[in-house]
């Protein structure tokens, strides 16, 4: 096979019988060998220019210390050194030993270092050098496009996720963009704050403090959201497709359920209180109660026909407060129980069974300091009126007596608290009314007994 480049020539000397098919073998004539000369000349020339495309394989020590044009694919799987003034590599080149490039040297075409090898870039006086290097194993290649003009100061080299670089500003931290989504980090004097954009409008940071910020750049609790009518924050338990939302709309705050389900309150770990799914606000139950059944330690039940709440011990005995819109009920069914209204030491008791309230009057838990006296003569002062509070309609009629009468001659029977609005329990004018009674009843008694002596008087005249 003829040789046309240097490539093809052979290390062992009786293999080189031709150049470009020129017979240089034993024997050959003179003028074989003068133009096989020719022809070799011709050959060193294109491997000086890369006019052959012939590949270049430095595998020893290479010194080129001229100027040196490699315009063929150089293979250098040795070392060089090169001091050359200008050396100028316009092949695709593989570098795999250790290379040394001191002069001007100029790579026209793909360079690759092998074996992950060190591209090492030396100080002034070549004692120590940065490199970089590739990674151990490399899934896919990958090439990093620089960008065409220097940046601005503290600015940071970005990729767009497909190779290309460029200048981004990311306030003394870094920056990472994707898109129309772009996560920075900023640095506030020597405080960091990490913020995220999206569509190139910030929508969230974390700053130096821990602090997490929607919707605004500072606040003072830990989860500080600010934003429109609307705002809120919605939680989803996936299996069960509960969903919880925290927020505001108008001029209200909002906690609650999004779904069908109730809310719950619960503290130590143990649920306290709840809300169910049709408004029903139940303490110690998870169930609303009402007249019918059920028990529960607290229920306030707002529907169509009306509210209710429910007190339970736990058993089927319960009592319970009704209002129906216009009136209020309240019940005792316990067998036996009562209900009584206490204000601080004293109050009034509606017995099981009873029509009306009665007052705790047992002379063992009572002081007697005086009789009530001139009983009629008071009560003589009382006025015994018809008449209307101010507040009444046009044409209400009602039996009063006026407090200020009473206050007078019985003023344990009016509370003064409210010097403006003088109350009276009617109740407690019931023993001044027992006093004129009996002053009455004695006076009838004598005047009976006046009439009787004189009757027997009378009777005895008549007999004579």
């Amino acid at each position: 096979m003829p040789k046309t480049k240097i490539s093809e020539y052979s290390a062992t000397n009786s293999a080189n019988t031709d150049i470009e098919g020129i017979n240089i073998d034993e024997g050959c004539p003179p003028s074989s060998i003068n133009n096989a000369i020719r022809e070799l000349m011709v050959h060193l020339k294109e491997f000086q220019t890369g006019a052959s495309g012939d590949a270049f394989t430095f595998a020893g020590g290479t010194l080129m210390t001229g100027t040196n044009t490699i315009s063929g694919a150089a293979v250098i799987s040795g070392n060089i050194n090169s001091s050359g003034t200008t050396n100028t590599f316009s092949g695709g080149n593989i570098l795999s030993g250790t290379n040394t490039f001191s002069g001007t040297n100029i790579f026209s075409s793909d360079v690759t270092l092998n074996a992950q090898r060190d591209l090492r870039f030396a100080d002034s006086d070549s004692s120590n050098w940065v490199a970089f290097q590739a990674p151990a194993t490399v899934a896919s290649n990958v090439t990093w496009t620089l960008p065409a003009t220097d940046g601005t100061s503290n600015q940071v080299l970005a990729t767009n996720g497909s190779g290309t670089l460029s200048w981004a500003t990311a306030g003394g931290g870094a920056s990472i963009s994707a898109g129309d989504s772009k996560v920075e980090v900023t640095d506030t004097g020597s405080n960091g704050t990490i913020v995220f954009n999206t569509d190139g409008t910030e929508r969230m940071r974390v700053d130096s403090s821990g602090r997490v910020l929607i919707g605004q750049t500072s606040g003072g609790y830990p989860l500080d959201v600010t934003g429109g009518n609307g705002l809120g924050i919605r939680f989803t338990e996936s299996s069960n497709s509960v969903q919880s939302f925290m927020g505001g709309f108008s001029s209200a705050g909002l906690f609650g359920t999004l779904s069908n389900h109730p809310m719950m309150l619960w503290t130590n770990n143990a649920e306290r209180a709840r809300i169910d799914s049709s408004g029903n606000l139940m303490v110690g139950t998870t169930g609303p109660q009402n007249t019918g059944s059920g028990r529960g330690n607290f229920t306030l039940n707002g529907s169509s026909a009306g509210a209710i709440m429910n007190w339970s011990s736990g058993g089927a005995n319960k009592s319970y407060a009704f209002q129906d819109g216009t009136n209020w009920s309240f019940y005792n069914n316990v067998n036996g129980g009562n209900v009584d209204i206490t204000a601080f030491s004293a109050g009034v008791r509606l017995s099981s069974g009873g029509t009306s309230w009665s007052s705790l009057s047992d002379e063992r838990q009572k002081d007697i300091i005086e009789p009530i006296e001139n009983a009629v003569s008071k009560v003589g002062t009382l006025r015994a009126v018809i008449g209307k509070y101010k507040t009444d309609e046009d044409g209400t009629r009602r039996s009063f007596l006026i407090a200020q009468d009473v206050q007078s001659v019985l003023p344990e029977a009016v509370d003064a608290q409210d010097i403006e609005r003088l109350s009276l329990r009617y109740t407690e004018t019931i023993p001044l009314l027992v006093a004129a009674i009996k002053e009455l009843s004695a006076e009838l008694d004598t005047v009976k007994a006046q009439n009787a002596a004189f009757e027997a008087r009378l009777v005895a005249l008549e007999a004579n």
